[in-house]
Protein backbone atom coordinates (compact mmCIF):
# COMPACT_ATOMS: atom_id res chain seq x y z
CA UNK A 1 0.00 0.00 0.00
CA UNK A 2 1.96 4.03 -1.50
CA UNK A 3 -0.33 6.62 -0.20
CA UNK A 4 -3.35 5.32 1.26
CA UNK A 5 -3.66 3.71 -2.25
CA UNK A 6 -3.50 -0.61 -2.44
CA UNK A 7 -3.46 -2.50 -4.97
CA UNK A 8 -3.19 -6.42 -6.01
CA UNK A 9 0.21 -4.51 -7.41
CA UNK A 10 1.97 -1.75 -6.08
CA UNK A 11 5.09 -0.17 -6.53
CA UNK A 12 6.72 3.46 -5.95
CA UNK A 13 9.80 5.46 -5.56
CA UNK A 14 10.84 6.76 -2.28
CA UNK A 15 14.22 9.14 -1.95
CA UNK A 16 17.32 7.43 -3.37
CA UNK A 17 16.00 3.61 -3.28
CA UNK A 18 16.24 3.24 -7.21
CA UNK A 19 14.38 2.72 -10.44
CA UNK A 20 13.05 -0.82 -10.50
CA UNK A 21 13.38 -2.79 -13.65
CA UNK A 22 9.91 -5.02 -13.34
CA UNK A 23 8.93 -7.77 -15.34
CA UNK A 24 5.53 -9.69 -14.85
CA UNK A 25 4.29 -12.40 -17.31
CA UNK A 26 1.35 -15.20 -16.67
CA UNK A 27 0.37 -14.07 -13.19
CA UNK A 28 -3.84 -13.97 -12.34
CA UNK A 29 -4.35 -10.53 -10.06
CA UNK A 30 -7.55 -10.62 -8.52
CA UNK A 31 -8.83 -7.89 -6.56
CA UNK A 32 -11.88 -8.20 -3.91
CA UNK A 33 -13.40 -4.74 -3.28
CA UNK A 34 -15.91 -6.45 -1.69
CA UNK A 35 -14.33 -7.03 1.13
CA UNK A 36 -14.60 -3.35 2.31
CA UNK A 37 -16.49 -1.62 -0.17
CA UNK A 38 -15.12 2.10 1.15
CA UNK A 39 -11.50 1.14 0.56
CA UNK A 40 -9.92 2.39 -3.17
CA UNK A 41 -9.91 -1.08 -5.00
CA UNK A 42 -7.07 0.15 -7.31
CA UNK A 43 -5.86 -3.00 -8.74
CA UNK A 44 -2.58 -1.80 -9.64
CA UNK A 45 -1.33 1.22 -8.31
CA UNK A 46 2.11 2.66 -9.28
CA UNK A 47 3.49 5.89 -9.59
CA UNK A 48 5.07 4.96 -13.65
CA UNK A 49 8.84 5.30 -12.30
CA UNK A 50 10.61 2.24 -13.60
CA UNK A 51 10.59 0.31 -16.59
CA UNK A 52 7.58 -2.36 -15.72
CA UNK A 53 6.95 -5.33 -18.26
CA UNK A 54 3.41 -6.42 -17.76
CA UNK A 55 2.28 -9.14 -19.86
CA UNK A 56 0.12 -12.82 -20.41
CA UNK A 57 -1.53 -11.61 -17.25
CA UNK A 58 -4.92 -12.14 -16.51
CA UNK A 59 -6.70 -9.45 -14.08
CA UNK A 60 -10.25 -9.36 -12.52
CA UNK A 61 -11.88 -7.21 -9.88
CA UNK A 62 -14.92 -9.37 -8.52
CA UNK A 63 -17.02 -6.14 -7.82
CA UNK A 64 -16.64 -5.61 -11.60
CA UNK A 65 -15.49 -2.51 -13.28
CA UNK A 66 -11.51 -1.83 -13.81
CA UNK A 67 -9.26 0.49 -11.98
CA UNK A 68 -5.26 0.99 -12.70
CA UNK A 69 -3.73 3.39 -11.41
CA UNK A 70 0.30 4.22 -13.73
CA UNK A 71 1.31 7.44 -13.87
CA UNK A 72 -2.42 8.32 -14.61
CA UNK A 73 -5.60 6.27 -13.95
CA UNK A 74 -6.72 3.29 -16.21
CA UNK A 75 -10.57 2.33 -15.96
CA UNK A 76 -10.95 -0.07 -19.02
CA UNK A 77 -8.57 -2.83 -19.85
CA UNK A 78 -8.21 -1.47 -23.32
CA UNK A 79 -7.02 1.48 -21.91
CA UNK A 80 -4.68 -0.68 -19.98
CA UNK A 81 -3.11 -1.59 -23.36
CA UNK A 82 -2.66 1.51 -24.73
CA UNK A 83 -0.07 1.88 -21.93
CA UNK A 84 1.48 -0.67 -23.67
CA UNK A 85 0.77 -3.69 -20.95
CA UNK A 86 -0.84 -6.73 -21.65
CA UNK A 87 -0.99 -7.08 -25.48
CA UNK A 88 -1.89 -10.77 -25.26
CA UNK A 89 -3.31 -10.54 -21.87
CA UNK A 90 -6.78 -10.81 -20.90
CA UNK A 91 -9.34 -8.87 -17.97
CA UNK A 92 -11.87 -11.95 -17.53
CA UNK A 93 -12.82 -14.20 -14.38
CA UNK A 94 -10.36 -16.73 -14.21
CA UNK A 95 -12.57 -19.83 -12.77
CA UNK A 96 -10.74 -20.76 -10.01
CA UNK A 97 -11.86 -23.77 -7.88
CA UNK A 98 -11.86 -22.61 -4.45
CA UNK A 99 -13.28 -19.26 -2.41
CA UNK A 100 -11.06 -16.06 -2.25
CA UNK A 101 -8.89 -16.09 0.57
CA UNK A 102 -8.56 -19.88 1.32
CA UNK A 103 -5.01 -20.36 0.42
CA UNK A 104 -3.22 -22.08 -2.19
CA UNK A 105 -5.36 -24.80 -2.99
CA UNK A 106 -8.20 -22.17 -3.51
CA UNK A 107 -6.43 -20.86 -6.74
CA UNK A 108 -6.36 -23.68 -8.56
CA UNK A 109 -8.20 -23.55 -11.69
CA UNK A 110 -11.34 -25.29 -12.94
CA UNK A 111 -11.50 -26.91 -16.31
CA UNK A 112 -13.30 -24.16 -18.18
CA UNK A 113 -10.66 -21.89 -16.87
CA UNK A 114 -9.97 -19.19 -19.62
CA UNK A 115 -6.90 -19.18 -18.39
CA UNK A 116 -5.64 -22.57 -19.37
CA UNK A 117 -3.02 -22.90 -21.85
CA UNK A 118 -2.49 -18.81 -22.33
CA UNK A 119 0.63 -18.09 -19.83
CA UNK A 120 4.11 -17.29 -22.25
CA UNK A 121 6.93 -18.97 -22.80
CA UNK A 122 9.99 -17.23 -20.86
CA UNK A 123 12.60 -19.70 -22.10
CA UNK A 124 15.36 -16.91 -23.32
CA UNK A 125 13.85 -14.20 -21.54
CA UNK A 126 14.47 -14.64 -18.15
CA UNK A 127 16.46 -17.00 -16.58
CA UNK A 128 15.64 -20.31 -15.64
CA UNK A 129 11.94 -19.88 -18.12
CA UNK A 130 9.03 -19.97 -15.66
CA UNK A 131 11.01 -23.25 -14.34
CA UNK A 132 9.74 -27.11 -15.17
CA UNK A 133 6.98 -27.55 -12.28
CA UNK A 134 4.33 -25.40 -10.69
CA UNK A 135 3.41 -24.92 -6.99
CA UNK A 136 2.40 -27.76 -6.14
CA UNK A 137 5.35 -29.98 -7.89
CA UNK A 138 3.24 -31.28 -10.63
CA UNK A 139 5.64 -30.50 -14.46
CA UNK A 140 5.10 -27.82 -16.58
CA UNK A 141 3.35 -27.54 -19.36
CA UNK A 142 0.49 -29.89 -18.82
CA UNK A 143 -1.15 -29.11 -22.87
CA UNK A 144 -0.30 -27.25 -25.13
CA UNK A 145 1.10 -24.13 -23.50
CA UNK A 146 1.77 -23.20 -20.08
CA UNK A 147 -1.15 -21.82 -18.21
CA UNK A 148 -1.59 -18.32 -16.29
CA UNK A 149 -1.23 -19.60 -12.89
CA UNK A 150 0.89 -20.65 -10.20
CA UNK A 151 -0.99 -23.87 -10.19
CA UNK A 152 -1.32 -25.64 -13.74
CA UNK A 153 -4.63 -27.54 -14.56
CA UNK A 154 -3.83 -31.26 -14.65
CA UNK A 155 -7.51 -32.44 -14.25
CA UNK A 156 -7.11 -33.43 -10.50
CA UNK A 157 -6.43 -30.96 -7.13
CA UNK A 158 -4.37 -30.61 -5.03
CA UNK A 159 -5.71 -30.66 -1.42
CA UNK A 160 -2.24 -29.81 0.41
CA UNK A 161 -1.96 -26.02 2.00
CA UNK A 162 2.25 -25.92 1.25
CA UNK A 163 4.12 -25.97 -1.81
CA UNK A 164 6.22 -28.96 -2.76
CA UNK A 165 9.78 -28.60 -2.43
CA UNK A 166 11.74 -30.01 -5.39
CA UNK A 167 14.44 -32.52 -5.41
CA UNK A 168 17.56 -31.11 -5.11
CA UNK A 169 21.10 -32.71 -5.44
CA UNK A 170 22.76 -33.13 -1.87
CA UNK A 171 25.32 -34.38 -0.06
CA UNK A 172 25.34 -36.81 3.04
CA UNK A 173 26.73 -35.43 5.45
CA UNK A 174 26.33 -31.94 4.28
CA UNK A 175 29.70 -30.02 2.96
CA UNK A 176 29.35 -26.33 3.44
CA UNK A 177 32.13 -23.64 3.56
CA UNK A 178 32.80 -23.36 7.42
CA UNK A 179 34.96 -20.49 7.12
CA UNK A 180 37.05 -17.89 5.25
CA UNK A 181 40.40 -16.15 6.84
CA UNK A 182 42.26 -13.35 4.97
CA UNK A 183 45.20 -11.89 5.83
CA UNK A 184 43.58 -8.27 6.35
CA UNK A 185 41.18 -5.53 5.55
CA UNK A 186 43.14 -3.22 3.84
CA UNK A 187 45.58 -4.53 1.41
CA UNK A 188 48.27 -2.23 -0.34
CA UNK A 189 48.70 -2.22 -4.01
CA UNK A 190 51.30 -4.30 -5.22
CA UNK A 191 50.91 -6.40 -1.76
CA UNK A 192 50.20 -9.98 -1.52
CA UNK A 193 46.46 -10.84 -0.63
CA UNK A 194 46.24 -14.18 0.85
CA UNK A 195 43.01 -15.95 2.26
CA UNK A 196 42.01 -19.42 3.33
CA UNK A 197 38.75 -21.69 2.81
CA UNK A 198 37.79 -24.29 4.89
CA UNK A 199 35.43 -26.91 3.62
CA UNK A 200 33.57 -29.65 5.91
CA UNK A 201 30.92 -31.64 6.02
CA UNK A 202 28.20 -31.35 8.74
CA UNK A 203 30.07 -33.36 11.28
CA UNK A 204 33.15 -30.62 10.98
CA UNK A 205 35.41 -33.19 9.31
CA UNK A 206 37.48 -31.46 6.66
CA UNK A 207 36.38 -32.43 3.32
CA UNK A 208 38.57 -33.02 0.34
CA UNK A 209 38.08 -33.36 -3.32
CA UNK A 210 35.93 -29.80 -3.53
CA UNK A 211 36.13 -27.81 -6.34
CA UNK A 212 36.47 -23.89 -5.00
CA UNK A 213 35.76 -20.83 -6.51
CA UNK A 214 36.87 -17.59 -5.74
CA UNK A 215 35.79 -14.22 -7.49
CA UNK A 216 37.48 -11.30 -7.67
CA UNK A 217 35.27 -8.54 -7.00
CA UNK A 218 36.80 -5.36 -9.27
CA UNK A 219 34.13 -2.71 -7.52
CA UNK A 220 35.45 -3.96 -4.02
CA UNK A 221 38.88 -3.29 -4.84
CA UNK A 222 39.25 -1.15 -7.83
CA UNK A 223 43.00 -2.01 -8.77
CA UNK A 224 42.52 -5.85 -8.90
CA UNK A 225 41.44 -7.32 -12.80
CA UNK A 226 38.42 -9.42 -12.63
CA UNK A 227 39.56 -13.07 -12.29
CA UNK A 228 38.32 -15.76 -10.85
CA UNK A 229 40.64 -18.74 -9.53
CA UNK A 230 39.69 -22.30 -9.30
CA UNK A 231 41.44 -24.98 -6.75
CA UNK A 232 40.50 -28.56 -5.51
CA UNK A 233 40.12 -29.18 -2.31
CA UNK A 234 42.78 -31.29 -0.75
CA UNK A 235 42.93 -31.32 2.83
CA UNK A 236 39.88 -29.47 3.95
CA UNK A 237 41.34 -26.44 4.21
CA UNK A 238 43.23 -24.27 1.30
CA UNK A 239 45.17 -21.10 1.39
CA UNK A 240 45.17 -19.10 -1.98
CA UNK A 241 47.45 -16.11 -2.82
Amino acid sequence: MFNGTGGAFTSSIYAKSGSPNVQIYNDNFISDGTVNPGADDTIVWGDGKGTFVFNNNAWHRVEGGDDWYCNGDTTSFSGWQAKGFDSVGMDVDPQIGGTLGGGPVAYQLNSTSPLINKGANLSGRVPGGVGTRDYFGNPIPNGGAFDIVAAEYTGTYSTQSNATPVAHTSFSPAVHIAAITINGQNIAKGATASWSVTITDSSGNPVSGVTVECFLNRKCVPHLKPTTIRHRMRLGTRTLT
